[in-house]
């Protein structure tokens, strides 16, 4: 399998520990050790500067498929440019598709019902769920072949979710009624591996271990395995929503390896 990963950051790291047998060139702005994986060849410069020569040469003649993980801050607010000047890099008779990981964000505006792959999304409000719809809508309207990615709240036992807050003894925001919905970063690049191996070249893909969990009884959890002082909330208003995904990964064909938070940071 011949892969690009774009932004190759934490979450490529992880894919290419994922998949020793693939064919794969990282793509990133610089260089920081911490992200590197000796086996795989990175190349440096940025994919929304066109007169970069380098960045051209990789993608013009790249026949597999490219895995995009451009954080939302990167793109102006011009999307249709930004993005257009990633497309426009590639050969669209060559690339097989673009898998575009997304976030379980666009649906930060809250829901009452839980959130599968049936879920109708509602136009979003707030101004992170509106950017990431867009990003969306704009890779799909320029690139055919475009497969989202809805990743919930990445994690694992050397990156997790709001350990600093605990550990700091910050006050959280909300009630810590709220949900979470996490995934593991080994099944988040298991999911995306999958998507890139099979016969899927459109559609929108939901990505959670399946278990949201409490905010208060995530928190009270990390604040006993690090010895801190248990969490307090603020009581503001904080929406919530709770994601899962059983037929996205019936349809991949595999399950999560860490079903849940205390699984994945054992």
């Amino acid at each position: 399998m011949e892969l690009l990963l774009i932004g190759a950051g934490y979450l490529a790291r992880k894919i290419i520990t994922q998949s020793p047998n693939s064919n794969i060139i990282a793509l990133r702005r610089e260089k920081r050790s911490q992200d590197l994986v000796d086996r795989c060849p990175y190349k440096y410069g940025d994919v929304f500067r066109l007169e970069n020569d380098l960045v051209k040469n990789i993608t013009l003649t790249f026949g597999g498929s490219a895995v995009v993980m451009l954080s939302p801050s990167t793109y102006t607010n011009n999307l249709a440019e930004s993005v257009f000047r990633v497309v426009r890099l590639f050969n669209p008779n060559l690339l097989k598709k673009v898998i575009l990981v997304s976030s379980t964000g666009i649906f930060s505006d809250g829901s009452e019902k839980l959130i599968d792959s049936s879920y109708h999304q509602l136009t979003p409000l707030n101004s992170r769920a509106k950017k990431i719809h867009a990003i969306e809508t704009e890779w799909c309207r320029q690139f055919k072949n475009t497969v989202v990615v809805r990743l919930g709240g990445l994690y694992c036992s050397e990156r997790i979710v709001g350990l600093n807050s605990v550990l700091s003894n910050e006050m959280l925001d909300g009630n810590g009624e709220e949900y979470l919905n996490l995934i593991h970063s080994v099944d988040a690049a298991r999911a995306i591996l999958q998507l890139c191996s099979k016969h899927i070249y459109k559609g929108t893909y939901l990505i959670t271990d399946c278990n949201p969990v409490i905010r208060k009884e995530y928190y009270s959890y990390l604040a006993k395995l690090y010895g801190s002082k248990s969490p307090k909330f603020s009581n503001s208003i904080r929406k919530t929503y709770a994601c899962v995904a059983h037929d996205v990964w019936a349809r991949l064909g595999i399950l999560p390896k860490f079903p849940d938070y205390i699984s994945g940071l054992v």
